[in-house]
């Protein structure tokens, strides 16, 4: 388990703005399923939290929403992965270390929890250590589709573009209805330089409403380059 003080420790280099966002928003795969930390009861009121999230984005009225939700129920692992996620999109990252390691104390096994670490670890330019928390999610779940997509941005860092597709694709076979998914994807093939799959996976991220169509024309005309 990596604690908050490790990913505040080195600052977060260019790449971690807008330009790589694509890998951070994945709060709305979370599953939120009636386990042991999540109660019928309070499912409910965070299904609903996270039903305003997909539609229009973390925002520090939302952050506040899932704060009063863990004073309440400071025992349920996903929401505070969530809370992880959102804060990380806000640009928060103390905050999102912090809220990833408390889903991780209650539940050392949270893959939402373990990616999350893994893209703050990307953000600060530690490839390998965030590669390895991807891997470590799919050694839980194989069939977590979240990872491979997060895994995309890393082959492209690397400039390995086919081996980005090849994480593209897996993540895209696991779970097809993910915007996310599909954009991630459609950037593998951009920097594989094959348009045509680029543009039918952009087309199916725009089609599952997609958020960020904006960033990801920017990277495909080139105003926002690989790395940064």
């Amino acid at each position: 388990m990596m604690s908050p003080s490790q990913f505040q420790s080195q600052p977060a280099p260019a790449y971690s703005g807008r330009a790589m966002l694509l890998l951070l928003w994945f709060v709305m795969t979370l599953s939120v399923g009636c386990d042991q930390s999540t109660s019928k009861t309070n499912m409910a009121k965070l299904n609903g939290i996270a039903g305003a999230i997909k539609l229009a984005g973390p925002s520090p009225t939302i952050v506040a929403q899932l704060q009063a939700y863990l004073e309440n129920y400071p025992q349920d692992d996903r929401a505070w992965a969530i809370l992880g996620n959102c804060q990380t999109d806000l640009g928060d990252i103390g905050a999102a270390a912090n809220a990833f390691d408390t889903a991780l104390k209650i539940n050392p096994n949270l893959v939402e929890a373990i990616t999350g670490q893994g893209i703050l670890l990307r953000q600060q330019g530690r490839h390998e250590e965030s590669l390895a928390m991807y891997q470590r999610a799919l050694e839980i779940d194989p069939d977590y589709a979240q990872a491979y997509s997060s895994m995309v941005a890393i082959a492209i860092i690397r400039k390995d573009y086919a081996k980005a597709v090849q994480y593209g694709e897996q993540s895209y076979r696991l779970n097809s209805t993910d915007p996310v998914i599909a954009a991630n994807l459609s950037v593998a093939y951009h920097y594989l330089g094959d348009v045509p799959n680029r543009d039918k996976f952009k087309n199916i991220a725009a089609d599952l409403n997609y958020r960020s169509m904006d960033s990801l024309q920017q990277i495909f005309t080139g105003e926002v380059a690989n790395g940064q």
